[in-house]
């Protein structure tokens, strides 16, 4: 019979007690350790599976207290990689992104703020202006009654002023509107083609003109229609 081990303030004699929650620790009786007998009622020796007694190891604890004693493992930590000294030629290097300084492009840097004076407001405006004629005088062709306001002096105004304040509103927009590469080139582009679009409203959408073209003789002759022969509505 094995000597008395004392597991949760219960003296074990002979590996055998009443506890069917507590095992025993391996003896010489139970080398595989110890089973809880149903019929019986009692611990039996393990008849299957390894051998987990050693004569000259101390015993070991109670197999419930291996979760709750103060013995219990407690779950070690992955050992963390060695930092490599500076000098090592086998260190990584540094990221692309990152520059001499060992920052990253994602750190914010300061914004040259555009400077709008009133000399500059006063070029954007009147370039806003500029390109409201084209479609302030092309629109009305098309038709008087709901574009002709564009045309009247208090309505343009209105539209300048108040696109102006929206351009104004934006550093980055004024200071494109105002640079050379900005606004002036497709108001430029828009005079010059401003006699296209009116030929086009005139002769495909208002139909007030009729075009005869003689292409042996290359010549056209523009005629105004005669509505005349209309009765008014």
């Amino acid at each position: 019979m094995a000597e008395g081990v004392a597991v949760a303030g219960k003296v074990i004699s002979g590996g055998v007690h009443d506890d069917p929650d507590v095992a025993p620790p391996p003896s010489a009786e139970a080398p595989k350790g110890w089973t809880w007998a149903r019929g019986s009622k009692a611990w039996v020796p393990k008849v299957r599976g390894p051998v987990v007694w050693q004569p000259d190891a101390p015993a070991a604890p109670a197999r419930g207290l291996l979760e709750r004693g103060p013995w219990a493992k407690k779950p070690q930590e992955p050992p963390a990689d060695p930092e490599p000294p500076a000098d090592d030629d086998t260190r990584d290097p540094d990221p692309a992104w990152m520059g001499d300084d060992g920052g990253s492009r994602s750190e914010t840097r300061p914004i040259e703020t555009f400077k709008l004076d009133p000399e500059s407001k006063a070029d954007i405006k009147a370039l806003i202006a500029l390109a409201y004629t084209v479609p302030g005088e092309t629109l009305p062709l098309v038709d008087p009654y709901c574009f002709g306001p564009l045309a009247q002096p208090e309505t343009a105004t209105g539209i300048i002023d108040a696109i102006s304040d929206i351009v104004y509103g934006s550093p980055r927009v004024a200071a494109w509107a105002a640079s050379a590469a900005g606004l002036m080139p497709w108001i430029k582009l828009g005079i010059a083609l401003k006699p296209v679009f009116i030929n086009v409203l005139h002769h495909h959408i208002t139909r007030s003109v009729e075009v005869e073209v003689d292409r042996d003789a290359r010549e056209m002759t523009v005629t105004r229609r005669d509505y005349s022969m209309y009765a008014a509505a």
